[in-house]
């Protein structure tokens, strides 16, 4: 909503008051008038490092996960839905099918002392987004490609998607940029149980969720949140 792409019907016989019988429209400013061309999926934000301290800076991964080369140049990659005109790759840039393009602040932050309207960095203590833009041959912005939000990150972890290439993002176990991603961080606190739908007797047992710190290890919980349906 207010990122350029209007939304399509998914099935012009469902629940038009369902929000899943509706998808962002491929184009950006939709297709008025014509048909709305099938959603395709070449090129991902693979993975992400937003966190951290030399002499890493923030990286960002992209996959090809279509079986045909793609030419990025003209492409932009930025971090904000209010200018999508950030970085951008140069001419003679291809990525070719199942390969990996790394780019890091060298690349979208070369002067960060001297901070430039058009350079970014990654926001690791509360989290960001990472935008991957096409343009038409005229220059209009033309397509979302990817869009990858995330949330504050431990010092030099990595998000990774999971299955790699298809899946969410979540914190890697290491940071894998250039090859496939190493899967998902557990722990070390962990949900051990969860009490969602108790008695209709208050006094028996309230609603819960019950941490467990398997470690030998204390882990403080300064500033962690218990987030969504809790």
């Amino acid at each position: 909503d207010g990122n350029g792409p209007s939304l399509i019907v998914r099935d012009l016989d469902g629940d038009y008051g369902s929000a899943t019988n509706w998808q962002d429209s491929v184009w950006i400013g939709g297709s008025p008038g014509v048909p709305e061309p099938p959603p395709l999926r070449d090129i991902v934000v693979n993975e992400v490092l937003s966190h951290t301290d030399p002499p890493l800076s923030d990286t960002v991964e992209l996959l090809n996960v279509s079986t045909s080369t793609v030419d990025l140049a003209g492409w932009f990659l930025g971090d904000a839905a209010s200018d999508f005109r950030k970085y951008r790759f140069p001419a003679g840039t291809t990525l070719a099918p199942g390969a990996y393009l790394v780019l890091d602040e060298a690349d979208f932050n070369p002067t960060p002392a001297a901070p430039q309207p058009h350079h970014f960095s990654l926001n690791g203590a509360h989290g960001d987004d990472v935008w991957l833009v096409e343009p038409a041959p005229d220059g209009r912005l033309h397509r979302i490609v990817d869009h990858v939000p995330f949330g504050a990150a431990a010092n030099g972890e990595s998000f990774g998607r999971w299955l790699n290439g298809d899946g969410a993002l979540y914190p890697q176990t290491n940071r894998t940029f250039g090859s496939t991603n190493s899967g998902p961080r557990v722990g070390p606190v962990v949900i051990t149980e969860i009490m969602y739908h108790p008695a209709s007797d208050p006094s028996d047992v309230l609603e819960f969720v019950e941490i467990h710190n398997p470690t030998l290890t204390v882990e403080s919980l300064d500033r962690w949140v218990l987030s969504n349906a809790v």
